[in-house]
């Protein structure tokens, strides 16, 4: 099973941390977390789901490791999770 690793990004104005884990070859599966959580929410289920899957779970902007940002809402959390898949070739 995998082990996860968390990596950092500069997208936009945020400092998000984004856990990842599996084979970047295989189907991505997004883990997105509710609020109040993290990324950390999923610690149990990342590495199964690694065998199968190149998994990304990101802490949100102000979320677990993520730094908080300015302008919050819906909307930009959505802009920052497709710039993050898109960094990361998904």
């Amino acid at each position: 099973m995998g082990e996860s690793q968390t990596l950092r990004f500069k997208i936009e104005d945020a400092d998000l941390a984004a856990r990842v884990a599996g084979d970047r070859e295989k189907p991505a599966l997004l883990l997105l977390h509710g609020s109040p959580c993290s990324s950390r929410y999923f610690r149990n289920v990342i590495g199964p789901l690694a065998s199968d899957c190149f998994v990304i779970a990101p802490d949100l902007p102000g979320y677990g490791d993520s730094e908080p940002i300015e302008r919050a809402s819906f909307s930009h959390y959505a802009d920052v999770t497709e710039a993050l898949l898109a960094r990361l070739s998904v």
